[in-house]
């Protein structure tokens, strides 16, 4: 299991993604707190349930002050066959490590879009003041970062090699220009308030 701070979205909010390897039945699922998740402003639950891929959760169910949104993979590269090949590493065939390979892709890809999805409806919640920032960065603002630092993109432009991309988050300055430091490091060059806003869908 990995945890992930959901504090921007309530005080000591946290979430955490569960991966659970077994031949011909693999999960992996999401818990998010309960208040949120059934917060009667919000009523996200629904939204929750179907963000990864448009399709409701095979398992949707409370579990102390967590909601489980889980999903079950049955078909290869989670099939029994597949996982037995994989789990024997790299032998006399190439094909053994590259079914590892298919798998661990599989399951970064599968982990980082269920966390992803999981913000931006958090974000994207019709009663959530979101701020809107500039973050200037020498490259291009990954992808990855943006469930990182619990910010969504809406916009992204080149300026004479350099980058400006427009986010919204709950972040005061302060904490976001922090956790951008923390991530970007050198390649940060300064964030910077645009306006307040309320946004719906």
């Amino acid at each position: 299991m990995a945890e992930g701070d959901l504090s921007p979205f309530g005080d000591g909010y946290k979430g955490s993604v569960s991966v659970s390897l077994t031949p011909g039945e693999s999960r992996m699922g999401v818990f998010l707190p309960e208040p949120l998740v059934n917060d009667h402003r919000t009523n996200l639950r629904a939204d929750l349930d179907t963000a990864y891929d448009n399709r409701p959760s095979d398992i949707c169910r409370v579990l102390g002050d967590t909601v489980l949104f889980d999903r079950v993979y049955r078909d290869a590269p989670f099939s029994a066959d597949w996982l037995s090949r994989a789990a024997k590493g790299q032998g006399a065939s190439d094909t053994l490590y590259t079914d590892g390979e298919i798998l661990a892709l599989r399951i970064v890809n599968s982990v980082s879009v269920l966390w992803e999805s999981v913000c931006r409806v958090l974000l994207s919640c019709e009663n959530n003041n979101l701020l809107e920032y500039s973050l200037y960065t020498q490259s291009r603002l990954p992808e990855t970062i943006q469930s990182l630092m619990a910010i969504t993109r809406t916009a992204s432009i080149n300026h004479l090699g350099q980058w400006q991309t427009l986010v919204r988050t709950h972040l005061d300055i302060d904490t976001l220009r922090q956790r951008a430091n923390d991530l970007l490091g050198d390649d940060l060059l300064s964030v910077t308030l645009v306006q307040c806003a309320h946004y719906g869908y």
